[in-house]
Order: structure tokens, then sequence, then C-alpha cells
């Protein structure tokens, strides 16, 4: 009797479990004879070089090393702690200047003996560099990788790098193709940090699972289930603000240069309100694909720029 009992249950089981495939596998071709590919997956340094971040979004994955391929294949070598950087002692005597920012201050199409950085850590000497740069980032992004990171570097000085897609970062859940983010909206004149803990990219997922997310039918089923892009008003004015008034707290300065004039001059009148000092690093050395990043040529424009006005804001 318990014979039978148990190969009539397997008996369920089996044709419960071929129902299902069979179900799966007819939708399957049912949405590749119906739809084309509902997400378009790219490799990217996101999901190449980084890891996800509930907070942060993604985020540099400590002491790693790959070759990457944007308008040039470059080395992307991470220290320790997950820049694209040396490794840095413990803070000295010695003067320390952070640079935050995006893929300009991650060194996107250049290798990283060719950053502007890197140019400047051999002209000042005297200076001790940190790159806390993180391809992608907005400037909500980098408020909170700098909280993050500040005890453990303690700058005297950060240099943010400003660029003209910072507007739709800072205005968005998502950015670059799929990529979730958080965002600060504004409740009774305070920022308030919103889209924590961040959900994980369809990029992130297919960068770990390629051969499932390749299915039409998980495609559409992620899609359906993922939550959707949320605009919000751009809060870049008061985010730098916010990391002004972070530094100033914890015996630091601000330093903002803009990666184009004409963003500069939307930000002027404020920034001399508050008085944070500003430069201006615009130069034609760019490639022309992929985000029109400065070549080796622009990195050392840029470096002459920031290091005449470090010098010229040191002696006043």
């Amino acid at each position: 009797m318990k014979l039978r009992l148990g190969r009539k249950v397997k008996l369920i089981f089996g044709t419960f479990f071929v129902s299902l495939l069979s179900l799966v596998l007819m939708g399957e071709l049912l949405m590749r004879l119906l739809t084309s590919s509902y997400i378009n997956f790219d490799i990217d340094e996101r999901n190449l070089l980084y890891q996800h971040d509930d907070t942060l979004g993604w985020l540099p994955v400590m002491n790693s090393c790959h070759n990457f391929l944007g308008s040039n294949e470059i080395l992307v070598h991470n220290n320790s702690v997950g820049f694209r950087d040396i490794e840095h002692p413990k803070k000295s005597n010695k003067h320390r200047i952070a640079f935050l920012g995006d893929s300009f201050v991650w060194g996107y199409d250049v290798n990283a003996e060719d950053r502007f950085t890197e140019l400047l850590r051999s002209e000042l000497p005297d200076v001790e560099i940190v790159n806390l740069g993180v391809s992608g980032y907005g400037t909500d992004q980098e408020y909170l990788l700098l909280k993050k990171v500040f005890d453990n570097i303690l700058p005297d000085e950060v240099v943010l790098i400003i660029t003209p897609n910072d507007k739709s970062d800072n205005s968005s859940n998502m950015r670059y193709g799929g990529y979730y983010k958080p965002y600060f909206l504004l409740k009774n004149k305070e920022l308030d940090l919103s889209g924590i803990p961040v959900p994980k990219s369809l990029n992130h997922y297919h960068s770990r699972f390629p051969n499932l997310t390749r299915s039409r039918l998980v495609q559409f089923v992620a899609k359906a289930i993922s939550p959707k892009s949320i605009e919000v008003d751009e809060q870049t004015i008061e985010l730098i603000q916010a990391i002004h008034t972070f530094l100033s707290i914890n015996n630091s300065r601000l330093i903002l240069a803009f990666t184009e004039e004409t963003e500069l001059a939307i930000y002027q009148t404020e920034l001399d309100q508050l008085e944070i000092p500003f430069i201006s690093v615009e130069n034609e050395f760019v490639y022309p694909t992929h985000g029109n990043h400065w070549t080796p040529e622009g990195h050392r424009l840029v470096s002459q720029i920031i290091m005449n006005f470090i010098e010229h804001q040191h002696k006043n």
C-alpha cells in the first residue's frame, strides 16, 4: 500500500514538473516569436569593475585588476579600499587634497599614469593627492561617498569635479541603462535621502547569471517586477552646500572644478554667496565617443590649471 502511494506521489510530482517545464518552454518560444529582446544588456565598468552597494548603488571592488575597453583599452587597478588609486598611509602633517567626482576623476579612457591626479602628484610633492573618482556617480552619490570615507582619509581640502550630466544624475533613481541609485528629496528645506536600500539592477544580475537572463521570458518577468524609474527635482546646489557644510564642520575646505564653463555660470552667483572657491577646467582635448572624456593631453592641461589654482590659493 505504501509502495503504491509512493509511486502515485512521484507520478503526481513528475507530471507537475513536466507540465511546468512545458509551460515555461512554450512561454519562452512564444516570447521569442512575438517580441524582440526586452533588455539590451551593456557590458560597462559598472558591471565589470564594480559591485552592488545598498547605499551608493555601485562601488568599486577592492584589490581588483581588469582591462576595460571604452574609446581605448585601459588597465584598471583598485587599491585595498576600492579606489583606482595608490595606497595611502595614515594621515600625517602632509597637506592632503582629495579629488571627488565621476568618470572624469576616475580616468575613463586613460591609464592611471595619464590622469591629472597622478600628474599633480609628481608636480606637487609636498601635497598628498587622493583620487576618489567613481564612474557614473552624481553629486548625491559623491556626497554619500565622502561621508562614508572621510574619517579614513581626513583631507584638508576636497576638490569636487562638476559635470553637466550631474543634473540628470541628481534627479533620478536610475541611470545608465537601468542602474539604480539613491536620490535626495527636499523636505522642509532639508535634504532627505530616499531610495535606500538601492535595488539591484538587471544588468547586475546579467553579469552574474548571463545564460539565465538571455531568456526572453525571464526578461519579461524581471522587467515587470523591477522598480520603475523615478524622476525628481534635482538638488545640485543643495548637495554642494551640504558637502560644503560637512567639510567645514570637519575642518576641511571645498573647492569646485567645472568641466564646462556654461555649467559654472549657472551656479556662480550662489557659489559667491556661499564663499566656495571654484575654477573652470574646460578644455578641447577630449575623445569624441563614450562621454567625451579627457585625452592624456586634456588631463595634462587640467593638472596645470589645478596646480596653478592651488599654488595661488596657498600663497594668499
